[in-house]
């Protein structure tokens, strides 16, 4: 995990990340210092801290040399409590040519650690920074299992970020896993999530599709808004920015509304409808 260079003193190591701001002379002796150390710094409790604070305040080609000290050891550092926050900075503070040794690390275990409780983060913050040619190989095995991964207490993050920030053909993958079963992932803890942050960033066309696979009857959307979960994305649907398809929402919800009184969740979601109506 860490360096065979002396046992590590976070401390020192503190004093190093503040003589980065000095001349070029203490820069260099820092980065020295800090190169040597990272790797423990990354994985240690107090440590990580300092070494995100280091990855702030180097130079380009030092920040480049101290997220390297990582190389070989992604996979570790991302299930780590404390060093995947160091592989979060490296990959916001680093450009991506020189972070992307990152997501290279994930080829053929990217699906699993897609469901990784810290790996996720460093997964996120790919999507968020990586351009296309740079994520492509890592969401594209991701999204083999993007059904699974919408339920997923882990995974549908990743999901969410890749309709909120990802490209089109991976968006693309994960509508079509949300038409094939969309009721039931309307009404999961977690798929609900993604069924709401669907409806916010698809575009017209495919936002469309969704509303059509959630509101195909009215006995469907009934279900779902009596649900402890699908109350949610019932709402979201009163609240679309599509005025004809909230309309037709609203219309079947006022139909039902015997029904959706006689369950708590549905009453909630009835009290969402009669305050949409007022605005």
């Amino acid at each position: 995990m860490g360096s065979s260079d002396g046992v590590l003193d976070v401390d020192t190591c503190k004093e190093a990340v503040a003589d980065l701001g000095g001349n070029v002379v203490e820069h260099n002796a820092a980065a020295v210092c800090l190169c040597r150390h990272f790797r423990q710094l990354a994985f240690d409790a107090q440590g990580c801290r300092t070494a995100q604070d280091a990855l702030d305040a180097a130079r380009c080609n030092v920040r480049a040399a101290l997220a390297g000290e990582l190389r070989g050891h992604v996979l570790e550092a991302a299930t780590s409590p404390h060093a995947n926050f160091v592989l979060q900075k490296a990959i916001e503070e680093l450009p991506p040519s020189e972070a992307y040794f990152i997501a290279e690390e994930f080829a053929g275990v990217a699906a699993r650690y897609a469901k990784h409780r810290y790996a996720i983060r460093v997964f996120c913050r790919i999507v968020e920074h990586f351009p296309p040619d740079y994520a492509q190989g890592l969401l594209d095995e991701a999204m083999q299992e993007v059904a699974a991964l919408c339920t997923h207490p882990y995974g549908h993050y990743l999901v969410e970020h890749v309709l909120e920030h990802g490209f089109g053909q991976h968006r693309a993958i994960v509508l079509q896993a949300l038409l094939d079963d969309a009721l039931r992932i309307a009404a999961h803890i977690h798929g609900s999530l993604v069924i709401e942050c669907a409806l916010l960033y698809l575009e017209f066309g495919q936002r469309r599709a969704l509303c059509s696979a959630l509101v195909n009857d009215t006995g469907s959307l009934v279900r779902l808004a009596c649900s402890r979960f699908g109350r949610f994305v019932a709402k979201a649907l009163l609240d679309l920015n599509d005025a004809e398809e909230s309309a037709k929402v609203r219309s079947l919800l006022t139909l039902a509304s015997e029904s959706l009184e006689a369950t708590k969740h549905g009453r909630d979601v009835l009290a969402a409808l009669a305050e949409n109506a007022m605005g």
